[in-house]
């Protein structure tokens, strides 16, 4: 029996597979049932890939939104710097879309497959300890039960370290930017947004990322230097933000309601001991900077190749080597592209004129084919 420590998309992806592969398991989730508040992600084609692998893509493509442009935009003076043909790239070059999504119903659709599979989710059961040897295998739930089990896959987030110390820690340093989200209905925004495409404006001080996830409704994702972040309120200090960005901008960052989070930049995907039965999944092994947009693509890889890998019924070391080998590379170069996405994202001055002019100059293709290692991952 493995046990699953992480009902969200990492966790979820590994337990559709191993179902799939007749594998028994079972998932631990310390929430309740209810999603929690609907933001939004995006699902490039390699994550496609996987939903399609889990039979879960065509039934939820009714509800995502086809994006064909991902335009990049000066928050200085709100000129466009380029526009990047995603929609028909990936039609013609991957032979899928390029997709976004409110999270909460990826989430559930994943889940709702789960309970089909007759998985046992066991709901409002926090993992507080583990003890992980090569000859005992076991869980603390809500301190106060003790559950056998043959591995332990963690899927719960960057605290997961915590519930087995002996992995070594992820190398992490604090990021000077700060993120911020929302979900605004498109008649409460002053910009002219459509349905089918992402907005990204560049500045110095911030980035500002916006898509559709429902209809009419938008994603916000703000990221502002963590000295423009008003402790007090918890939200973005917008009218103290430099002037160099526009006005139009600078207002609508001042009138949102924001919820925001830290970022740390994860150098390293973590790696535990390959003697024992525990693995890291998603955030547990990686968490990144969002710079990419990779984070729901990485948990859904993660979970799919690691059930291949358990169902391959080789000693925990082959499986661990085996996992390594698929997975460090491969996350490792996203991490390295996401933190030189948000230095380019955020130069100013003459650098800032150098990456404005290679936008503009080149093709939407060019930018896009840059990316072929990561959207045209086959598991």
């Amino acid at each position: 029996m493995h046990s699953i420590i992480g009902a969200g998309i990492a966790g979820l992806s590994c337990s559709i597979s191993l179902t799939e592969k007749n594998i028994d398991h079972e998932i631990f989730d310390k929430y309740s049932k209810n999603s929690p508040k609907a933001y939004g992600i995006q699902i490039s084609p390699n994550a496609s890939n996987i939903l399609r692998k889990l039979g879960v893509l065509e039934k939820i493509i009714p509800q995502m939104h086809k994006i064909e442009t991902i335009e990049l935009i000066s928050a200085r003076d709100e000129k466009t710097l380029t526009c990047l043909p995603i929609g028909k790239f990936a039609r013609e070059r991957y032979h899928s879309d390029y997709y976004t999504i409110n999270r909460n119903t990826l989430h559930e659709s994943l889940r709702n497959l789960a309970e089909e599979n007759k998985t046992v989710i066991n709901y409002n059961s926090e993992i507080t300890s583990t003890c992980v040897t090569e000859e005992n295998t076991s869980i603390s739930i809500n301190k106060n039960t003790t559950h056998h089990t043959n591995t332990v896959i963690l899927s719960s987030g960057i605290n997961s370290e915590s519930l087995y110390p002996a992995t070594q820690k992820i190398l992490r340093k604090k990021l000077k930017f700060r993120a911020f989200r929302a979900t605004l209905n498109k008649n409460e925004i002053p910009l002219n947004l459509e349905m089918n495409k992402v907005n990204v404006w560049l500045g110095d001080t911030m980035h500002l990322v916006v898509y559709p996830i429902d209809v009419n409704v938008f994603n916000f994702v703000l990221i502002a230097k963590e000295k423009y972040y008003n402790k007090v309120n918890k939200t973005i200090d917008g009218e103290n933000l430099p002037g160099n960005i526009s006005k139009k901008i600078n207002e609508l960052i001042s009138s949102i309601k924001w919820e925001s989070w830290s970022l740390n930049e994860s150098c390293t995907i973590q790696k535990n001991n390959f003697n024992l039965p525990i693995f890291s999944i998603g955030d547990s092994a990686h968490p990144m900077p969002p710079h990419l947009a990779q984070g729901a693509g990485m948990a859904l890889e993660d979970g799919y190749v690691l059930a291949e890998i358990l169902a391959s019924k080789r000693t925990t070391e082959e499986m661990h080597q085996e996992y390594y080998k698929k997975r460090f590379s491969r996350v490792n170069k996203v991490i390295r592209n996401a933190n030189m996405n948000g230095e380019i994202f955020h130069l100013n001055g003459v650098l800032e004129h150098i990456r404005n002019m290679y936008l503009k100059n080149l093709s939407g293709d060019f930018h896009l084919s840059k990316y072929d290692w990561l959207y045209n991952y086959k598991v």
